[in-house]
């Protein structure tokens, strides 16, 4: 018996297909699953179809889809950010990537589809961001893929999450010939200005400090 009904779940539409039949042996068999069809007749003939099958092969073991990003985001905050205890900075920090930048990212992708390709790409998309934000977002995304093949909700990592270097600023000193010029300088300016350039030569170990270009 094969029975049709508009499917509504998770704000999805199309039409279930509700199939029961009992085999030779005697044992009773329910299938309701989501028609990978759009029309109700089509649905109807694929439900017939898959019906069929069943009587022939009875019900064989299906693995389980793993989860988009979306579906496992609520169980990876709940289980494991909140779980953890997490610092409230930290809670507001990963829900905050997750909604600016992952979940419209990857959010509709399942699992085991975000694959290095896919997060290269992602990365390009970011090249206005600074590599520390950049980083900030890996993080999370890499984080929650390895609680979900710790939870097996995935068979394994399907993609390596690589940083980006972040880039330390150069520091160089004034060598002692050029620090002495630079009290004489400040010296004939005024004595505050003389007075500071002295005290931040001592601070530093040597000489006033200067950024590289």
């Amino acid at each position: 018996m094969v029975k049709i009904r508009p499917y509504r779940k998770r704000g999805k539409s199309g039409w279930e297909v509700d199939i029961i039949v009992r085999l030779p042996t005697g044992e009773p068999i329910r299938e309701r699953v989501k028609a990978p069809v759009t029309s109700k007749s089509g649905a109807l003939a694929w439900g017939r179809e898959r019906e069929a099958v069943l009587l022939r092969e009875g019900m064989r073991p299906r693995k389980t889809a793993a989860p988009t990003l979306a579906e496992f985001w609520p169980d990876f905050v709940k289980g494991y950010i909140e779980a953890n205890r997490q610092k409230p900075s930290t809670i507001v920090t990963s829900k905050s990537i997750y909604e600016t930048h992952l979940e419209p990212a990857f959010g509709s992708l399942r699992l085991d589809a975000i694959t290095d390709e896919k997060v290269q790409t992602f990365k390009g998309g970011l090249s206005d961001r600074s590599p520390k934000t950049l980083n900030n977002v890996l993080t999370v995304l890499s984080k929650a893929l390895r609680i979900a093949v710790e939870w097996e909700r995935i068979d394994r990592l399907p993609c390596r999450i690589r940083l980006v270097k972040v880039q330390k600023p150069s520091i160089e000193f004034y060598e002692p010939a050029d620090y002495e010029r630079l009290l004489d300088g400040a010296q004939r300016a005024d004595e505050r200005t003389h007075t500071f350039s002295r005290y931040s030569g001592a601070t530093r170990g040597y000489g006033s400090a200067r950024s590289s270009p």
